[in-house]
């Protein structure tokens, strides 16, 4: 029977946005579904009032480390969008606010070094010796992210992949400790421990339960790079990756999710939708959870037991609460003039990990003003403003409707009492306030948990053996922040892509040798 598709895509978060520019690019018929009326998924925006808001986005980093390619750059260069996406630099890492402590952490390995070392120079040799064991093991990483995902955009190189334990020795090596089991070696006090691991919030655990895999990975790229705003905000970013797959051939279409995946002997073989269409390909891509995909899409006895003992030894990770803050002064007035900025109540990262698990005013958030990088955010004369805490779902799925409304607004209040006695105005200046939860999440991504960085990351899910893009049905792929590399942006683009590839050499080991042994060709940008 003749398929109607090559590939089908469920849902258009990052990961599956790049998933199906990189098969529609192959020359692959490619149809992308997605239930919400808007693609990005946490890659997008939205509008209250005068003012725009990123749902999700902070940073970034750009495709260049010193002006070499990293893989980052071989995904945009293989999507076809590395010269249309340009990113602006942001002077600063981060800053972290402690009730005795107020540092900012400037972008660039001196940089970071100085402040550091500056503010703790009892601790300044092993400060710069952990920083030097980040940075190598994040090259590490980067060689082995260059064998799968080389940076001029072509596929896996075996000859590279076969020189990582030679090249990458360090990857084995720490692939099953934690943050702090490296750190121990190097640095003693609560508080430079704290600051040099503030960012863990990016990764979603504390350092003390946190794949060091990870950590290093992220702040490694930051360190050397910087970190960035995408222009255009991350809604521009989605919506080039659906132009590129509308260019390249390919079909999106909003306000249509799938209700089911078929199989047919033993195999793919296309889906239903929620309208009740029937559409037949040989693959699915899908970026939503490995969880939903075949326990919620699929008939569950029909998926391998061997898939269901691999999820039982992992757990979701956590979803975000974000107070979204339209303010009638500008962010130089009211002190605002730092991208991201860390609001910690103490030193003791396991404290804030714990209350993420209650619905208890949060210990840590982060503030970030966009329209600070990204003015047409805001009018001119105003400032777009994010606090954004962690909390895991299952407290406030126990919560009793009637009490909803209550305690999100008893937190987002403690936020800003918070931020007010840092920034003086800021609440006298708000002009429009919105405030999503887990629940927020949940609703408008379908993910369990409303997760923003998919399972939990820690040494025993290190990058290395996270659930890979292949699935357990034959023709079934998985992109985005569930699966290889992990959460964040720039790891479900490169998720999404490494889908995409396995698929389109699925698809033509499926059809065999074509017409005097071409494969299909390569669309160029």
């Amino acid at each position: 029977m003749q398929a109607d598709f090559d590939a089908i895509i469920i849902g258009a978060g990052m990961g599956g946005l790049a998933a199906a520019a990189r098969l529609a690019r192959l020359d692959h018929r490619v149809l992308l579904l997605e239930r919400h009326t808007v693609p990005g998924g946490y890659g997008s925006s939205f509008v209250r009032g005068r003012f725009e808001f990123e749902i999700a986005l902070h940073q970034i980093s750009p495709p260049l480390a010193g002006g070499r390619p990293r893989p980052f750059h071989g995904v945009l260069e293989g999507l076809g969008m590395l010269e249309s996406l340009e990113f602006h630099p942001l002077p600063l890492f981060y800053r972290s606010h402690f009730p005795d402590l107020d540092l900012r952490v400037p972008a660039g390995v001196d940089g970071f070094l100085d402040a550091l070392c500056g503010a703790f120079p009892h601790e300044a040799d092993g400060i710069r010796a952990f920083v030097d064991l980040l940075l190598r093991v994040g090259r590490e990483l980067e060689l082995a992210g260059d064998a799968v995902l080389p940076a001029d955009g072509s596929g896996p190189s075996l000859s590279k992949a076969a020189m990582l334990p030679v090249r990458a020795r360090g990857l084995l090596r720490y692939a099953g400790v934690s943050v702090d089991q490296v750190l121990d070696r190097y640095v003693q006090d609560p508080a430079a421990r704290a600051v040099i691991t503030q960012t863990w919030g990016y990764y979603g655990m504390p350092p003390s339960t946190l794949s060091f895999l990870f950590f290093a990975a992220g702040t490694g790229i930051f360190l050397e790079t910087g970190p960035a705003y995408v222009r255009g905000r991350s809604q521009g970013l989605s919506s080039s990756l659906v132009q590129v797959i509308e260019q390249a051939g390919g079909c999106v279409r909003t306000g249509c999710g799938v209700r089911h995946i078929l199989q047919q002997s033993g195999r793919i073989s296309g889906v239903i939708t929620d309208r009740d269409e029937h559409i037949r390909a040989p693959v699915v891509v899908s970026n939503a959870s490995p969880l939903t995909t075949c326990r919620e899409l699929m008939d569950p006895d029909m998926v391998p037991a061997s898939f269901w003992r691999r999820m039982r030894s992992v757990t979701v990770g956590p979803s975000s609460l974000n107070v979204y803050l339209g303010l009638d002064r500008s962010a130089a007035e009211l002190g605002l003039v730092d991208n991201d900025q860390w609001i910690n109540d103490s030193y003791d990262p396991d404290r804030v990990f714990r209350g993420m698990h209650t619905l208890d005013d949060p210990s840590l958030f982060m503030a970030t003003c966009h329209s600070h990088g990204l003015p047409e955010l805001a009018p001119p004369g105003c400032a777009a403003l994010t606090l954004t805490t962690l909390y895991y779902a299952e407290p406030w799925l126990r919560l009793e409707p009637q009490r909803y409304v209550d305690t999100k607004n008893r937190i987002a209040a403690s936020m800003l009492e918070r931020m007010e006695a840092r920034f003086p105005g800021v609440g006298a200046s708000i002009e429009e306030v919105e405030v999503s939860t887990p629940i927020t999440n949940m609703r408008y991504t379908g993910q369990p948990g409303g997760a923003i960085y998919g399972f939990d990351q820690p040494p025993a899910e290190a990058i290395i053996w996270r659930i890979p893009n292949q699935g357990p049905i034959p023709g079934l792929f998985f992109a985005g922040a569930w699966t290889l590399p992990g959460g964040g942006f720039e790891p479900t683009l490169c998720s999404g892509y490494n889908a995409g590839n396995l698929a389109s050499s699925w698809l033509a080991k499926q059809r065999g040798p074509r017409f005097f042994g071409l494969g299909r060709r390569e669309v160029q940008a």
